[in-house]
């Protein structure tokens, strides 16, 4: 009984973003989630890595990812720890990618732990990290062995092109307002990420922004920080991005590139 309790507690519940919980929420909360997602795939259509090969880090079932970005590729290496993630990744993107031609390969691994041998058997390839980097926050509950980690992850991805969506920020809100009237901000960080330059040209203090964003969706008592705001450089343009999880708790999500 322990044996099959264990089985089921795995395809229950992998991680925060994997298992058959997860799955089921993201299947209940495609039309919640759709505007998230169309900013997603908007901002993807601007990086244009000139690698016809991804590796695609931690995308679950590719649940935000659009079809059309994902055919830019010649062949997609798709890390995840979730046994569901390949199958319904497939029902998803995978018919059609393989009738425009796009060769998916899955792999059952931990990309993180992995990533410099990733590097070395890939050499040519660009990296798009899904929605995983913010994660570990859940695994490091030490904010310096956090920052530490992604410190490494940004060295090891040192002249290589990659990008990321992650979470960024995230807690309760009352009374939200309709996902579709928050839009998403293109910006820059500049003097020491103390300072946002905006798509405007406008600059303010970060933590003034900050603010802005969380009065903007309602935000009630205290927010998450999930410890990526260094994970770009910061001359890296970024986009922040509202996703309604569920009614009541909200993310600012970042996305963004650096390109070889």
């Amino acid at each position: 009984m322990k044996a099959k309790t264990s089985w089921l507690h795995q395809k229950l519940n992998v991680s925060g973003t994997g298992g058959l919980n997860w799955h089921l929420r993201a299947l209940r909360s495609r039309r919640l989630w759709a505007p998230t997602s169309e900013h997603i795939g908007n901002a993807l259509n601007l990086w244009r890595p000139q690698s016809q090969e991804l590796l695609l880090i931690g995308p679950s079932a590719g649940w935000m990812l659009p079809t059309a970005w994902l055919a830019r590729f010649r062949i997609i290496h798709a890390f995840d720890l979730d046994a569901l993630a390949a199958p319904l990744f497939h029902q998803r993107h995978g018919r059609r990618l393989k009738g425009i031609g796009t060769q998916v390969v899955h792999h059952r691994m931990d990309a993180i732990a992995e990533l410099p041998h990733l590097l070395s058997q890939h050499p040519h390839a660009a990296l798009w990290f899904d929605n995983v980097l913010g994660q570990l926050r859940y695994v490091h509950r030490d904010e310096v062995e956090l920052a530490e980690q992604l410190k490494r992850i940004r060295s090891q991805l040192k002249h290589r092109s990659w990008g990321s969506v992650h979470d960024w920020l995230s807690g309760a809100v009352q009374s939200p307002p309709p996902i579709q009237s928050v839009g998403c901000h293109w910006v820059h960080l500049n003097d020491q990420g103390l300072k946002v330059c905006r798509a405007d040209g406008t600059n303010v203090r970060t933590s003034d922004e900050i603010q802005r964003l969380l009065a903007s969706v309602h935000a009630n008592g205290v927010w998450q920080d999930h410890g990526c705001q260094e994970m770009f450089p910061l001359n890296t343009r970024r986009c922040w991005i509202p996703w309604s999880f569920s009614a009541q708790h909200w993310h600012w999500l970042e996305l963004g590139w650096v390109n070889a």
